[in-house]
């Protein structure tokens, strides 16, 4: 254990082009942030790496992206001179599933450094890797991890009995550790007490995308996005370098600044002038921020309040204004304007969650809910890997199994 020196990261995003009017911006942007993650490995000369899930985001991935990954795993194997069994990855959710899961496409033969885990687990598969200096096991992602970690967790616990320093690598939120997003069904996340059980050294989380102190006894590292996954995120991003058994932070240089500015009436009534003012103000000061650093960025300008004027008549004029600001050093502005008039009447409704509309229109199924959400989870998944690219929806024989899961349920209600 002594001098053992791992790499972590999380959460890449390796094509994400999300928003699309800056998509090449963006994908760039991700790539730029991977490879100096990769920069920072080679820097520390670290023994072993580990990717806590979201390597890519499938759906927007081109070919290029998996060459590029591959490149680069390369590249850090080659400069280090790692041996086999030196780089671990689990999936997680932009992954794609199981059955079809991006990771894929980087697994390669003469590939031997490179071990993607978690997905046997997560089929009571018992799945470790162990050199008597480092023992890693982990879970791929599911929609519904606390079930699912409870399932097998007699399994994780036998896998981290091996001897060398004892890594757990999963991509969930951990509740009691991580500010859990609103309308994150509890079903798909871990409590902290759970983990807090198991015989590890260190738990490493992927799928919070922001930055969480590490969390001690037992050692929890979330590594966090080496990027921002959308452009409200402020960071740090970076990697984790944990040199016998302590953590460091580094940030890791950005391609571009992303500048989330806001202009809000704070529920007072402003005439249009003055929302055009403030918005010029704020593209203005971010503006001159690029050009004290010389660097480039996207602005993220979101208008809220209300106005005495013409509201559609306001939001033409800051689209205007967004246009003739973007180009350098601000490449683009991305708008976001909810400034409704006053008087208007107009109450946003609240925004139901995903969950909270499956709950409402299955509540006569209020006994087996956990049970008719686990099964929504898995069509969702069937749908993304086997809908017909014609009709969108599944074949009968992979409908069969859904709906006779269906017809049980209900018969037990009904009973």
């Amino acid at each position: 254990m002594v001098g053992l020196r791992i790499g972590l990261f999380s959460d890449t995003h390796i094509g994400r082009c999300i928003p699309r009017e800056v998509g090449e911006l963006r994908r760039r942007a991700f790539r730029y942030a991977f490879s100096r993650a990769v920069d920072a490995f080679i820097r520390e000369r670290v023994d072993y790496v580990i990717h806590a899930g979201d390597l890519f985001e499938k759906a927007y991935m081109t070919p290029g992206e998996s060459v590029f990954v591959k490149n680069e795993l390369h590249r850090l194997v080659e400069q280090l001179g790692l041996g086999e069994a030196s780089i671990f990855v689990v999936r997680g959710n932009h992954d794609g599933t199981a059955d079809r899961s991006a990771l894929d496409y980087v697994r390669h033969p003469l590939a031997k450094y490179l071990r993607v885990i978690g997905d046997r687990m997560l089929r009571g598969e018992a799945e470790a890797f162990s050199d008597g200096e480092l023992t890693v096991t982990g879970l791929g992602y599911h929609p519904f991890m606390r079930s699912k970690f409870k399932a097998v967790k007699p399994l994780v616990q036998k896998a981290l009995s091996r001897g060398g320093f004892r890594v757990l690598v999963i991509h969930s939120f951990v509740e009691g550790l991580h500010p859990i997003p609103p309308g994150c069904p509890q079903h798909s996340t871990i409590p902290l007490q759970e983990l807090r059980e198991l015989p590890a050294d260190m738990v490493v989380a992927g799928h919070y995308h922001g930055h969480v102190e590490p969390y001690r006894e037992p050692l929890i590292v979330t590594p966090g996005g080496t990027e921002a996954i959308n452009l409200t995120d402020k960071g740090p991003f970076g990697v984790y370098i944990v040199e016998d058994g302590r953590p460091r932070f580094l940030e890791v240089e950005r391609l571009y600044e992303v500048g989330s500015l806001e202009v809000s009436s704070s529920g007072a009534v402003k005439p249009a002038s003055w929302f055009l003012a403030e918005a010029s103000k704020s593209l203005e000061a971010f503006k001159e921020r690029l050009k004290a650093s010389g660097r480039k960025g996207i602005a993220r300008l979101a208008v809220r309040g209300v106005t005495s004027d013409d509201s559609y008549e306001l939001e033409r004029r800051l689209r205007r204004l967004a246009e003739a600001e973007a180009g350098d050093p601000i490449l683009h502005v991305r708008l976001v304007c909810e400034v409704s008039e006053v008087g208007s009447g107009f109450t946003r409704p609240a925004i139901l969650t995903r969950e909270e509309v499956f709950r409402r229109v299955f509540q006569p199924l209020d006994q087996v809910m956990d049970r008719v959400l686990e099964l929504i989870g898995d069509v969702d998944a069937e749908l993304e890997e086997h809908a017909s690219e014609r009709t969108h929806i599944l074949t009968d024989s992979r409908r069969r199994r859904f709906v006779e899961s269906w017809v049980k349920l209900l018969e037990e209600v009904a009973r």
